[in-house]
């Protein structure tokens, strides 16, 4: 009867250590796959700082350089090429208004080409000096306020360039992709906007000196 005993004591405990066992290696999974989760969730937070990172410095340089340009065609050109960088190779452009604000008078894009986006920069213009806010249009083929002139744009944002309260331009990117723009996308080009209206303003003044 003690070997009958003795033997079913030792089975408990075998069975007993054989799922504790199942239970350790149970709980050394389930932490395993957390950390593993916690790391991935770890390394993606990284990357999103080190490309907010990215994008902050490289709008902190274009900022500085649009300051320390003098020329308006610089300045604008400056504006673009940044903007554009910063929205990951959007297309970017600037239009100004005269002093009258009657119609457009500079112009400048990131890819170059002025004339064939010319209708668009004017309407979103026409529609700032009207609202003085920003512009969100996720499907432009669908929408009758702007001229294409046939490119295949699908979506665009635009902001207001503003100087004492007053619109003296538009600052856009357009893609050929719908919905390409987030809200995200839009506080960036106005930071460009808020130091680009400063800086057209010190170009203007800075070609007046040289005219007289």
């Amino acid at each position: 009867l003690a070997a009958v005993l003795a033997a079913l004591y030792l089975s408990w405990l075998n069975e007993h250590s054989q799922t504790l066992q199942v239970r350790l290696r149970r709980s050394l999974d389930e932490r395993t796959t957390d950390l593993d989760n916690k790391t991935r969730a770890m390394q993606q937070m990284a990357t999103s700082l080190g490309n907010r990172v990215l994008e902050l410095r490289t709008l902190q340089e274009g900022i500085k350089a649009i300051n320390s340009a003098l020329a308006l065609e610089d300045v604008l050109r400056l504006i673009v090429a940044n903007a554009s960088q910063v929205l990951e190779g959007a297309r970017c452009s600037v239009a100004l208004l005269d002093e009258a604000r009657d119609k457009v008078t500079s112009t400048s894009a990131s890819d170059g080409r002025t004339v064939s986006l010319a209708g668009l920069d004017k309407a979103v213009v026409d529609w700032m000096t009207e609202r003085g806010e920003p512009l969100v249009i996720d499907d432009l083929q669908r929408d009758d306020r702007f001229d294409l002139n046939g490119l295949p744009l699908a979506s665009a944002i635009g902001v207001p360039l503003l100087l004492d309260e007053r619109v003296i331009g538009a600052l856009i990117a357009t893609s050929i992709e719908p919905h390409a723009f987030s809200a995200e996308d839009v506080n960036q080009l106005n930071a460009f906007a808020d130091q680009a209206a400063v800086a057209v303003k010190n170009a203007r003044l800075y070609e007046q000196l040289i005219q007289e």
